[in-house]
């Protein structure tokens, strides 16, 4: 029995020599049986770490070297990669998505912020309503009328108008202050202003008056009117004014006029009494002659367009 099992041991020992790579030997016999090379599995260093371990999907290839820090964490989708380098705060944090382009440098107070839509990009002024005339040089304009003076200035959130003239002050309750203004599109608007007795201006060409503000040179009454499509109506709107002397002063939020980008601004005044109809102080000069119209032909207007540096007096501001 001893020599037979040393015999069966020698055979298999033979079998394994003979047969490597591409043979092996069936169970329990020493006969070579070929199971090709595809059959051929060690467990290292093909199934250890050189292979599908550390070096190959371990920390070589599926640990920290390929799927790990290097390729798939910290260096490929962690913090270079999809981290602060590609995902985080170099590619869609701070510096692409956030402050440097999507935030204050692109979106924020650079682009669309103070130099496009903010202080930086236009002409800004704001006014205290206070009943002081603090509007600027560059705010002030010749009316149609010796003695009157218009005044038009606005800032990020307001638009600001004033005039002064004897009849500011005159305490009548038949003259009036009235302010045209086209929103640019925002509303349909028209060229027909409100009838005062007889007399209803006829608006410049390419003028379409969303909002009309009002004021009664007694200081009893203010408002603003809106164009409803078909008929000039009262709006939901309370401007804030002041008047002191021969000297008033409004301010009217951009918010309540649909926030325009461009506003058209046609002023004048007008007095109302029957036998005493007349109108004059129309802003800018020259839009028409003074006088007593049924239908007034206003032809200038004024744009204050907010993203423009020029000031409000500048020629070219003047249309047309």
């Amino acid at each position: 029995m001893k020599g037979s099992f040393s015999l069966r041991v020698a055979r298999a020992v033979l079998c394994v020599a003979l047969t490597l790579p591409p043979l092996g030997c069936a169970a329990g016999s020493d006969t070579p049986l070929d199971l090709g090379r595809d059959a051929r599995i060690p467990a290292s260093p093909d199934l250890g770490a050189a292979d599908l371990g550390a070096a190959d999907f371990g920390a070589g290839d599926a640990g920290p070297g390929d799927l790990g820090a290097a390729d798939l964490g910290a260096a490929d989708l962690g913090a270079n990669d999809a981290g602060p380098d590609d995902l985080g705060a170099a590619d869609l944090g701070a510096e692409d998505a956030g402050l440097r382009d999507l935030g204050a440098a692109d979106a924020g107070a650079i682009d669309l912020g103070a130099r496009d839509l903010g202080a930086a990009s236009g002409y800004r002024h704001t006014i205290a309503i206070d009943g002081v005339d603090d509007f600027d040089p560059a705010d002030r304009f010749a009316t149609t009328t010796t003695g009157y003076g218009a005044r038009l200035s606005w800032d990020a959130t307001s638009l600001y108008v004033g005039m002064s003239g004897p009849d500011i002050g005159s305490g009548s309750a038949t003259r009036w202050l009235v302010v045209y203004l086209d929103t640019n599109g925002v509303l349909g608007g028209t060229r027909t202003g409100v009838t005062y007795n007889t007399q209803t201006p006829l608006l410049p060409a390419g003028f379409l008056a969303d909002y009309a503000f009002r004021w009664k040179a007694d200081n009893s009454f203010q408002s603003v009117q809106r164009w409803s499509g078909s008929a000039w109506e009262e709006a939901a709107i309370t401007p804030s004014t002041f008047q002191s002397g021969t000297f008033v002063e409004t301010r009217i939020s951009f918010s309540d006029l649909g926030t325009p980008a461009v506003v058209g601004v046609s002023m004048l005044m007008l007095n109302e009494a029957a036998g005493g109809e007349f109108t004059y102080a129309g802003a800018p000069a020259g839009t028409f002659s003074d006088g007593y119209y049924g239908t007034i032909p206003v032809t200038r207007w004024i744009a204050a367009d907010r993203a423009l540096s020029a000031p409000p007096n500048d020629a070219s501001r003047v249309r047309p």
